[in-house]
């Protein structure tokens, strides 16, 4: 089995983050990159729905809802809020099958787990503002499988929870990386980036 992954990065923000270590001191200011905000609203602000897209035939994926259910307690352990626990615009988590059998005793599949939340868009030409919004792929890993139809149900499920654990450290790594920048700026208190890493959390969610 051989599991690919693409992380797509619809924009980069430039953050600007300003010193002001000492009382009289003109502010000093220092670019971060960040990838996409949706690492930080992912299960924050914003709640996980676990969509199951099942196309496959034959009875060669019958754990549709074991596999579910094992993916959200993957999100919980990592707590992560999900869909039914919190309000606001779902982050969609796509888990999507397609496949059959081959022969009586063989089947194939081809399966893909993907990150899609809302990302919205803001314009204010004057004194009013028009938002617009659409659900778009920023996250995938995906495999093709084939084997025995006595365990593809089981190996199916395994893989998706294998690809879950890989998108928990994953948006770790993203956030991780951010907040490293941060310290890293000269006359930046810990405190400071615990402040600052609290405001984006708390601004990322879509209004």
């Amino acid at each position: 089995m051989r599991i690919t992954r693409s992380i797509k990065s619809l924009f980069l923000l430039l953050l600007f983050f300003g010193s002001t270590t000492h009382a009289n001191a003109e502010d000093q200011f220092a670019p971060i990159v960040l990838e996409h905000l949706t690492w930080f609203r992912f299960g924050t602000s914003n709640p996980v729905d676990v969509v199951i897209d099942d196309n496959v035939t034959d009875g060669c994926w019958t754990t549709t809802s074991a596999t579910e259910t094992s993916i959200k307690l993957e999100l919980k352990r990592s707590e992560f809020l999900l869909s039914d626990t919190s309000e606001g615009f779902p982050i969609q988590l796509k888990v999507s099958a397609t496949g059959y059998q081959l022969n009586e005793y063989t089947c194939v599949a081809s399966i893909r787990l993907s990150v899609i939340p809302l990302i919205i868009e803001t314009i204010q030409p004057k004194d009013f503002a028009i938002h617009a919004g659409m659900y778009s792929e920023i996250w995938a890993m995906s495999t093709l499988m084939s084997g025995p139809k006595s365990d593809m149900s089981k190996r199916i499920k395994d893989a998706f929870v294998e690809m879950t654990q890989r998108l928990i450290l994953d948006i770790d790594e993203h956030t991780s990386s951010f907040e490293k920048q941060l310290s890293e700026i000269d006359g930046i208190t810990p405190e400071e980036v615990d402040r600052r890493m609290n405001f984006i959390h708390l601004t990322t969610q879509p209004q």
